[in-house]
């Protein structure tokens, strides 16, 4: 059986307490030690919208032990053709840009070793931004390979239209890691995988984030210590991950917006891979 870690996607809630914490702190990194005791990987939400200061990502190292990794999203000026700012959505001239991306590598070089994702999320791209696959492709293709070789690069997608043969051997072909996500604008992850999975490799990051946001926070108003929105899908999720596993080395981050609390989620599948044969290590 290849290697499997769960986590969580950002980490820094007040309302775990007793339930992974034990004491509130002011910034997130602290509760990285307490963290570290329940889970083996984070992904770090916070630099898609600002690059990250030395300071924190020499912080967020020293907090966890040595075999602790992160999956962590790049900015979004890598991913968004435009971007929303105070004062209106405007072009985005850093998308896909290496000299942007140099920027950004050379923030996150000291915890490189730890880093076992570093996620492409793009946006659900409307016809006048990004009218079809094959213009993804011809955009990608001229950044991607150009990327160091050694760097655990994944790509998360949200056109559905997008999931085809030709994105998985893009993938492929350069060495890439294909993100599913689970939620409202696409296929479940179960029907992705089942069409695609033998054009996926041996690494494989899965998401899981849920529905309308607003109806999540409005069950919960922000206390994430609770499910509120079961879903029906996590047996068959639980499934698909143990089969992967035969196969695939498997990271899966839970969003507290997928049912309301990221930690009773994960208990929950994981008891479900149990059912299904999984022997936790």
């Amino acid at each position: 059986m290849k290697k499997f870690r769960v986590g969580t996607c950002s980490w820094n809630y007040e309302s775990w307490l007793g339930l992974v914490y034990s004491f509130k702190w002011k910034t997130s990194a602290p509760y990285l030690v307490e963290y570290s005791k329940h889970y083996k990987t984070a992904e770090i939400d916070s630099w898609f919208y600002n690059l990250p200061e030395p300071d924190e990502v020499k912080e967020y190292k020293e907090n966890v032990p040595k075999d602790f990794t992160f999956t962590l999203k790049v900015p979004r000026e890598l991913t968004m053709t435009h971007i929303p700012l105070p004062g209106g959505i405007t072009s985005n001239s850093h998308f896909l840009s290496m000299e942007f991306f140099e920027v950004f590598y050379s923030r996150i070089e000291e915890l490189l070793p730890q880093v076992t994702g570093i996620i492409f999320q793009f946006p659900y791209f409307e016809n006048d931004k990004i009218s079809s696959l094959s213009q993804f492709l011809f955009r990608a293709k001229s950044f991607f390979p150009n990327l160091p070789k050694e760097l655990p690069i994944g790509i998360e997608v949200r056109n559905k239209d997008f999931l085809n043969d030709n994105y998985f051997d893009f993938l492929t072909e350069n060495n890439i890691i294909p993100v599913l996500s689970e939620m409202k604008m696409l296929p479940t992850i179960t029907e992705t995988y089942e069409k695609n999975k033998l054009r996926i490799g041996d690494n494989i990051i899965i998401r899981l984030l849920g529905g309308d946001r607003k109806e999540i926070e409005l069950r919960t108003k922000k206390i994430w210590d609770e499910i509120r929105l079961p879903k029906m899908q996590n047996q068959a999720i639980a499934e698909m991950i143990v089969e992967m596993l035969e196969t695939k080395n498997v990271i899966l981050n839970v969003n507290n917006h997928y049912e309301g609390s990221a930690p009773k989620t994960i208990q929950a599948i994981l008891e479900f891979m149990k059912q299904a044969g999984y022997k936790e290590k």
